[in-house]
């Protein structure tokens, strides 16, 4: 009872602020309609709409929706890499690899959204579906962003963040820089097995951004800008939530990542 009464608060608290910011918040229509066909999730057995938010446990919902169509995770990429070449769009890797590891390439060849003429029949679809976001507290969200996007000298997807690294580096007026790397990010089996690999080194990974420089950059970045979701389009992973999903155009369930209850199973159950 508590948890559906906090769903109906928030969905009323998202449309209380969509009615009072109704001209900048809102998506046009051809940013929407290619969302909905190519960014959200449909699952039409179940009835499921997903929207999925980068840094918001969106991983773990894509291999859910795997798993659900049966595909197991060391199957993954051998099936990813049998799809149509125009199916990799996600960026590439470091290396120039394609579309990562295939987890979302994957999911969205099998999830996608049942055939329509036009954007008022996929509205019309969609009603018939239960929708859903996972949302986190914005700052929790932004620091993943960091550890994730700016700390990692290979990140994915790598030219647009390698990009951004190397302009917050340029600014430094001191260029020996040095920041004091997350201990707790260094000894985990990801940046353990880079460096083992000899992908990166202790002396790379210490002139990465820190946190205040990737804050100061990005608040260089937005000024002068709006706050309309196309002002956004050319970011992802730390961009506002109705940036990412339409909330005040279409109406989601929204749940929390951070709360202390386990949301995620409660709303599946």
């Amino acid at each position: 009872e508590v948890f559906y009464r906090d769903l109906k608060d928030r969905r009323n608290a998202v449309r209380t602020i969509c009615a009072a910011n109704n001209n900048s918040l809102r998506w046009r229509d051809e940013d929407l309609q290619r969302h909905l066909v190519h960014n959200s999730l449909w699952d039409i057995e179940h009835r499921i709409v997903y929207c999925p938010i980068a840094k918001v446990a969106s991983t773990s919902w894509f291999t859910n929706f795997l798993h659900m169509a049966g595909v197991e995770s060391n199957k993954i990429k051998r099936l990813a890499e049998s799809l149509p070449e125009e199916n990799r769009t996600a960026g590439e890797s470091w290396t120039g690899e394609k579309g990562g590891m295939g987890t979302r390439l994957l999911t969205r060849f099998l999830y996608h959204p049942p055939p329509t003429e036009n954007l008022s029949e996929l509205k019309g679809m969609w009603k018939k579906n239960e929708a859903f976001i996972m949302v986190r507290h914005p700052f929790v969200r932004l620091v993943s962003a960091y550890e994730d996007k700016m700390l990692n000298p290979h990140p994915f997807p790598f030219k647009y963040h390698h990009i951004i690294q190397e302009n917050i580096k340029k600014k430094r007026t001191n260029k020996k820089k040095k920041i004091a790397f997350p201990k707790e990010i260094l000894q985990s089996k990801k940046y353990q097995l880079m460096l083992r690999r000899n992908l990166i080194s202790l002396a790379q990974l210490k002139t990465q951004p820190s946190f205040q420089e990737f804050v100061d950059w990005l608040i260089r970045d937005r000024k002068g800008k709006e706050h309309t979701p196309e002002s956004w389009m050319k970011d992802n992973t730390w961009t506002p939530f109705y940036t990412v999903c339409p909330v005040c155009d279409l109406d989601y369930t929204v749940l929390k990542l951070d709360g202390d209850t386990d949301e995620m199973k409660q709303f599946i159950e």
